[in-house]
Protein backbone atom coordinates (compact mmCIF):
# COMPACT_ATOMS: atom_id res chain seq x y z
CA UNK A 1 0.00 0.00 0.00
CA UNK A 2 1.27 3.18 -0.47
CA UNK A 3 2.35 5.92 1.89
CA UNK A 4 -0.49 8.71 1.86
CA UNK A 5 2.51 11.08 2.33
CA UNK A 6 4.38 9.98 -0.86
CA UNK A 7 1.65 11.81 -3.05
CA UNK A 8 2.20 15.28 -0.89
CA UNK A 9 3.50 18.33 -2.48
CA UNK A 10 5.95 19.99 -0.99
CA UNK A 11 7.53 23.43 -1.31
CA UNK A 12 10.31 24.41 -0.04
CA UNK A 13 13.02 27.32 -0.25
CA UNK A 14 16.75 27.87 1.33
CA UNK A 15 17.72 31.36 2.02
CA UNK A 16 21.14 33.02 2.69
CA UNK A 17 22.80 36.78 2.23
CA UNK A 18 23.83 34.97 -1.56
CA UNK A 19 21.41 32.94 -2.79
CA UNK A 20 17.42 31.65 -2.65
CA UNK A 21 16.74 28.15 -3.99
CA UNK A 22 13.43 27.33 -4.50
CA UNK A 23 12.80 23.24 -4.52
CA UNK A 24 9.08 21.43 -5.65
CA UNK A 25 9.51 18.07 -3.09
CA UNK A 26 7.46 14.97 -2.68
CA UNK A 27 8.19 12.42 0.43
CA UNK A 28 9.77 9.07 -0.82
CA UNK A 29 9.64 5.71 0.86
CA UNK A 30 12.08 5.55 3.53
CA UNK A 31 12.93 8.82 5.02
CA UNK A 32 13.89 11.44 2.22
CA UNK A 33 12.60 13.48 -0.20
CA UNK A 34 12.36 13.48 -3.85
CA UNK A 35 13.66 17.30 -4.13
CA UNK A 36 13.78 18.90 -7.68
CA UNK A 37 15.55 22.84 -7.86
CA UNK A 38 12.95 25.10 -9.83
CA UNK A 39 14.40 28.53 -9.44
CA UNK A 40 17.31 30.75 -8.27
CA UNK A 41 17.79 33.92 -6.92
CA UNK A 42 21.23 35.23 -6.59
CA UNK A 43 22.36 38.45 -4.36
CA UNK A 44 23.36 40.76 -7.41
CA UNK A 45 24.27 43.37 -4.35
CA UNK A 46 27.35 41.81 -3.17
CA UNK A 47 30.01 44.38 -3.06
CA UNK A 48 28.25 47.00 -4.76
CA UNK A 49 29.18 49.29 -2.82
CA UNK A 50 32.85 49.00 -3.37
CA UNK A 51 32.08 48.48 -7.40
CA UNK A 52 30.20 52.37 -7.56
CA UNK A 53 32.69 54.02 -5.15
CA UNK A 54 34.40 57.15 -6.58
CA UNK A 55 38.39 57.29 -6.99
CA UNK A 56 40.60 59.84 -6.79
CA UNK A 57 39.48 62.43 -9.55
CA UNK A 58 41.44 62.13 -12.72
CA UNK A 59 42.36 58.45 -11.56
CA UNK A 60 44.96 56.96 -9.71
CA UNK A 61 48.17 58.74 -9.42
CA UNK A 62 46.78 61.97 -11.26
CA UNK A 63 46.88 64.90 -9.24
CA UNK A 64 44.47 68.26 -9.68
CA UNK A 65 46.76 70.51 -8.89
CA UNK A 66 49.01 70.79 -5.62
CA UNK A 67 47.77 69.18 -3.41
CA UNK A 68 45.67 66.68 -5.41
CA UNK A 69 41.88 66.21 -5.17
CA UNK A 70 40.33 65.94 -1.41
CA UNK A 71 37.42 62.88 -2.77
CA UNK A 72 40.15 60.10 -1.22
CA UNK A 73 41.77 62.24 1.71
CA UNK A 74 39.21 61.37 4.44
CA UNK A 75 37.84 58.19 5.66
CA UNK A 76 34.88 56.89 3.90
CA UNK A 77 31.54 57.06 5.80
CA UNK A 78 30.64 53.46 5.32
CA UNK A 79 32.10 50.41 7.56
CA UNK A 80 32.45 47.39 5.77
CA UNK A 81 30.30 45.50 8.33
CA UNK A 82 27.23 48.16 7.32
CA UNK A 83 27.95 47.96 4.05
CA UNK A 84 27.57 44.31 4.19
CA UNK A 85 24.32 44.83 6.55
CA UNK A 86 22.92 46.80 3.56
CA UNK A 87 23.25 44.74 0.75
CA UNK A 88 21.82 41.85 2.93
CA UNK A 89 18.94 44.28 3.70
CA UNK A 90 18.42 45.00 -0.10
CA UNK A 91 18.56 41.03 -0.44
CA UNK A 92 16.09 40.51 1.78
CA UNK A 93 13.74 43.19 0.12
CA UNK A 94 14.25 41.16 -3.07
CA UNK A 95 14.31 37.33 -1.68
CA UNK A 96 10.48 38.85 0.08
CA UNK A 97 8.90 40.11 -3.50
CA UNK A 98 10.21 36.94 -5.69
CA UNK A 99 8.98 34.88 -3.03
CA UNK A 100 5.65 36.44 -2.78
CA UNK A 101 5.25 36.15 -5.97
CA UNK A 102 5.63 32.95 -6.42
CA UNK A 103 2.14 31.67 -5.72
CA UNK A 104 1.53 30.33 -9.20
CA UNK A 105 4.50 27.99 -8.23
CA UNK A 106 2.35 27.14 -4.07
CA UNK A 107 -1.03 26.56 -5.89
CA UNK A 108 -2.10 27.47 -2.27
CA UNK A 109 -0.02 25.17 -0.58
CA UNK A 110 2.60 26.32 2.25
CA UNK A 111 5.86 27.77 0.98
CA UNK A 112 7.99 26.42 3.71
CA UNK A 113 11.16 28.93 3.69
CA UNK A 114 14.35 27.89 5.70
CA UNK A 115 16.98 30.78 6.47
CA UNK A 116 20.08 31.31 8.21
CA UNK A 117 19.23 32.81 11.71
CA UNK A 118 21.37 35.89 10.38
CA UNK A 119 19.15 36.60 7.60
CA UNK A 120 15.85 35.52 8.85
CA UNK A 121 14.72 38.08 10.74
CA UNK A 122 16.10 40.65 7.62
CA UNK A 123 13.46 38.65 5.40
CA UNK A 124 10.32 38.74 7.87
CA UNK A 125 10.73 42.55 8.56
CA UNK A 126 11.00 42.81 4.55
CA UNK A 127 7.51 40.07 4.28
CA UNK A 128 4.00 42.10 3.65
CA UNK A 129 2.09 39.70 5.69
CA UNK A 130 -1.17 39.88 4.84
CA UNK A 131 0.01 38.73 0.84
CA UNK A 132 2.15 36.11 2.48
CA UNK A 133 -0.34 33.79 4.19
CA UNK A 134 1.30 30.95 2.30
CA UNK A 135 4.49 31.73 3.55
CA UNK A 136 5.99 29.90 6.57
CA UNK A 137 9.19 31.10 7.95
CA UNK A 138 11.88 28.46 9.49
CA UNK A 139 15.62 28.43 10.59
CA UNK A 140 17.74 26.54 9.01
CA UNK A 141 20.69 26.67 7.05
CA UNK A 142 20.73 24.33 3.75
CA UNK A 143 21.37 26.80 1.12
CA UNK A 144 24.75 25.72 0.51
CA UNK A 145 23.73 22.09 1.34
CA UNK A 146 23.89 19.88 -2.11
CA UNK A 147 20.84 18.76 -3.18
CA UNK A 148 21.74 14.64 -2.35
CA UNK A 149 22.31 15.81 1.32
CA UNK A 150 19.54 18.00 1.58
CA UNK A 151 17.12 15.54 0.38
CA UNK A 152 17.47 13.32 3.40
CA UNK A 153 19.06 15.81 6.44
CA UNK A 154 16.58 14.65 9.25
CA UNK A 155 16.59 18.38 10.72
CA UNK A 156 14.75 19.21 7.33
CA UNK A 157 12.77 16.14 7.27
CA UNK A 158 11.95 17.02 10.88
CA UNK A 159 10.70 20.42 10.23
CA UNK A 160 8.63 19.58 7.57
CA UNK A 161 6.90 16.75 9.99
CA UNK A 162 8.03 13.92 7.57
CA UNK A 163 10.88 12.65 10.12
Amino acid sequence: MQNQNQNKRIIVATVDERIARLYEARPTQGKALDLKEVATLTNGHENEHERGRPDMMGGPGVRSGPGGSGIAGGPHLATPNETGKEESRRFAREVAAWLTNRPERTDGQTLNVFAASRFLGMLRDELDMPKTDHIELKQGEFTQMPVNELRTHSALLGALSLK
